[in-house]
């Protein structure tokens, strides 16, 4: 490292924050905040947790249920199919990404 890089590595702006440039999304009026896609993904994750604690603390058949997710998962990357966007789309919740 040369000392020119070190330098600007030691003159790092401490009042500047690593999220200033972070500007939220913030949908329109009427507009929904999140697309089906991040309701998947955040439904799909929560289930993955979910049924990971309940392996834990309540019974080790509940492996299943996480197995299961994953296989949806995986079908759904390929064929496009899920279940959770067809729910989503005919209670109207979310936005095509």
């Amino acid at each position: 490292m040369d000392a020119g890089c070190l330098s600007k590595v030691l003159a790092f702006d401490a009042n500047r924050s690593m999220m200033s440039d972070y500007t939220p999304f913030s949908p329109s009026p009427g507009e929904n905040a999140v697309s089906i896609n991040q309701i998947v993904m955040i439904v799909a994750g929560f289930m993955v947790l979910l049924s990971v604690a309940l392996t834990h603390f309540v019974h080790p058949n509940w492996m299943w249920f996480t197995v299961f997710i994953g296989a949806n998962m995986f079908q759904s990357g390929f064929t496009g199919f899920c279940p959770l966007v067809i729910v989503l789309k005919k209670l109207g919740i979310g936005q095509e990404a």
